[in-house]
Formats: C-alpha cells, structure tokens, sequence
C-alpha cells in the first residue's frame, strides 16, 4: 500500500502488471484502490489473465488499462 508521502508525491514506478484473479479483489479492484489510496498511477498499467472477456476487456479500457492474456 502506499504510504503518506506516497500520497503527495509523484508515482514511484513506471509500470504496474496486475493479475485479474487474487484473494479478496480482482485486478480492476486492485487498481480502483490504487487510485483512491494514491496521489498518482504509473502511466502504464497492465492487467494480465488466462480467462479475460470482452466485459474485463471493456472496463479496463475505461480505466486506461491495458489487457495481456496469459500465458504470455
């Protein structure tokens, strides 16, 4: 998680991939987090899974996230 100073000062990384299927959120929940607990995203955001469709596909683009399917 970030920390206060996090909050205030521009994001510490370039890039973030992010699986779809984790304990207790999914992936877009991960990044809807991100964005209220953080001051800034990284610019390149991913979200990789083996079991991506067209509505995961649809809400990450609306969110500025890219899809990679897995495996890679």
């Amino acid at each position: 998680s970030c920390t206060a100073g996090h909050r205030q000062s521009p994001a510490c990384y370039d890039v973030l991939f992010v699986d779809y299927n984790m304990p207790f959120m999914d992936g877009l929940g991960f990044f809807e987090q991100l964005q209220k607990i953080c001051n800034s995203t990284p610019e390149h955001k991913f979200l990789m899974s083996g079991n991506l469709n067209d509505q995961i596909v649809l809400r990450a683009s609306q969110m500025g996230i890219k899809t990679l399917s897995k495996p890679l």
